[in-house]
């Protein structure tokens, strides 16, 4: 019974990533349209997967404005 646990637990957390991955793409196509095509400078998935999981959740968020975002 202890497996179905981890499968529910898993498949949430796999929906979330999925929308992390949505939300990059939207931002890299944003990012685009506002840079002449070029996606030179925009942030790498790994440090946005990062600021949109770890800093979100625990960075004080009166001091978000000064994380870069």
């Amino acid at each position: 019974m202890a497996n179905a646990g981890m499968g529910v637990a898993y498949e949430t957390q796999r929906v979330v990533f999925a929308k992390i991955q949505r939300t990059y793409r939207e931002y890299l196509a944003l990012y685009q349209s506002i840079n002449n095509g070029s996606l030179e400078g925009a942030t790498t998935f790994d440090v946005f997967y990062l600021r949109m999981t770890y800093y979100s959740k625990y960075q004080d968020r009166r001091n978000f404005g000064h994380s870069g975002y």
